[in-house]
């Protein structure tokens, strides 16, 4: 009777299983498992042994996939559960709050994230796209000065209004987490960088000047004007181009 080797580190896991059971194929069963003295898996019955073996291995890459892709699922879930509790006003979620909205237990949430800082870079990276897209990518940049400021303010506003909850968030929880922090702090260089780019004007004002008109389009202007002052979104508009006009 013919008798297949196959490497043992190729089959270890399967070894380990077989050795103890008995395997039942298509109505037969298949004796035992045992190793030689070099070391090599060997079987009788060799035609239902290379099936069994691709049986199980297939198997077992169906069920490491279908892992993946809960785990990919369940973290998704998380991601979209903060954001939308974020949307909702509340702009410090715990762990707690973001697994029961996911429909996930706590323990889940740190198995996929080590702390919430972890979750805001996840975040980050979720939603970066859009908001860069909100405030560096439209408007119009040609024309003259006016044509160019009424541009740049409505496109700021525009994008604050949008995405006004999570700006709000962001105060909120800078404080307390690096990553904010950090992510804070970038925006400012490249929002910086966007204004004056789109109106090279202010940067021929005195340095003080120039950090008033970056202070004059802020989310902490914005907001201000908007929730504590309780003007409207086209009054606001028009108190920041008078700003800017007196500036330049």
């Amino acid at each position: 009777m013919q008798t297949i080797y196959f490497p043992t580190n190729r089959l270890l896991s399967v070894a380990v299983f077989v050795r103890h059971v008995r395997l039942t194929f298509y109505g037969r069963t298949v004796h035992r498992a045992s190793l030689t003295p070099n070391g090599s898996l060997w079987y009788n019955f060799p035609n239902i042994v290379v099936c069994t073996y691709l049986t199980l291995m297939r198997t077992v890459t169906q069920l490491s996939d279908g892992r993946r892709q809960r785990t990919e699922r369940s973290r998704k879930a998380m991601i979209d559960a903060a954001l939308a509790l974020i949307q909702e006003g509340n702009f410090a979620p715990t762990a707690r709050e973001i697994a029961e909205r996911a429909g996930v237990g706590v323990r889940s949430f740190f198995r996929q994230f080590d702390d919430m800082d972890s979750l805001f870079l996840a975040v980050d990276a979720q939603i970066s796209e859009s908001v860069v897209e909100s405030f560096f990518n439209q408007g119009e940049r040609d024309g003259t000065l006016e044509q160019r400021l009424e541009s740049l303010v409505a496109t700021y506003t525009d994008a604050f209004e949008k995405h006004r909850n999570l700006l709000v968030a962001t105060k909120s929880l800078r404080w307390s987490s690096q990553v904010l922090k950090d992510n804070y702090a970038r925006y400012q260089t490249q929002s910086l960088r966007n204004k004056e780019s789109w109106v090279p004007e202010f940067r021929g004002l005195p340095p003080e000047e120039r950090q008033l008109a970056d202070a004059y389009l802020s989310f902490e202007m914005w907001h201000r004007i908007r929730e504590i002052q309780s003007l409207s979104v086209s009054e606001a508009r028009q108190l920041i181009l008078n700003a800017f006009r007196k500036l330049i």
